[in-house]
C-alpha cells in the first residue's frame, strides 16, 4: 500500500497538501456556512453471525460541507484503488439524497494546487486528449 506523507499547517495535521489546498478552496467559496474534516459515514455496521463478529464498514470523506441550501461530501483523490471504488458504490446506494464528489489538483503554483476538478471529469478529459493527439499524428 502507497504511504502517504502527513503534512501539518494551521496546527492540523493532513493527509496531504492537496487536502490542505482543498480545504482553503473550500471555505472560501461563497454560501458556505461550514466545513468539516473526516466525517464518519456508516455503510454497514458490525454484525454477528454464527457466532463470528463482523467488523462494519465506515467512509471517511475528507470534507462534509455545508451550505445554505445543503450538504455535500467531498475527498480529494490522486489515484484510485478498488476499496475506494466499493465504498463510493455502496455511499450512492445508501445516501441516495447526498452527495459525494472526488476532486483533484490540477494545477500547482509554488507547491499548492491552485485549480480543481471533478475527478471523473478530468479523467474523461484525460482520454479525449490523447485520442486527439492520437488522430493528430
Amino acid at each position: 500500500m502507497r504511504q502517504i506523507r502527513k503534512y501539518e499547517k494551521e496546527n492540523i495535521k493532513w493527509d496531504s497538501v492537496m487536502e490542505y489546498d482543498l480545504y482553503k478552496y473550500l471555505c472560501n467559496l461563497p454560501n458556505v456556512v461550514s466545513v468539516e474534516k473526516q466525517v464518519k459515514v456508516q455503510l454497514i455496521p458490525s454484525f454477528s453471525k454464527y457466532g463470528l463478529k463482523y467488523q462494519g464498514i465506515t467512509h471517511i470523506p475528507d470534507f462534509l460541507v455545508h451550505f445554505k441550501i445543503g450538504k455535500i461530501y467531498v475527498d480529494a483523490k490522486g489515484f484510485l484503488t478498488p476499496t475506494c471504488l466499493l465504498k463510493r458504490k455502496l455511499f450512492n446506494y445508501l445516501y441516495r439524497e447526498d452527495i459525494l464528489v472526488w476532486i483533484i489538483g490540477l494545477k500547482r503554483v509554488n507547491g499548492h494546487y491552485t485549480e480543481w476538478c471533478d475527478y471523473f471529469e478530468n479523467e474523461k478529459n484525460k482520454k479525449l486528449r490523447k485520442k486527439e493527439k492520437k488522430n493528430a499524428k
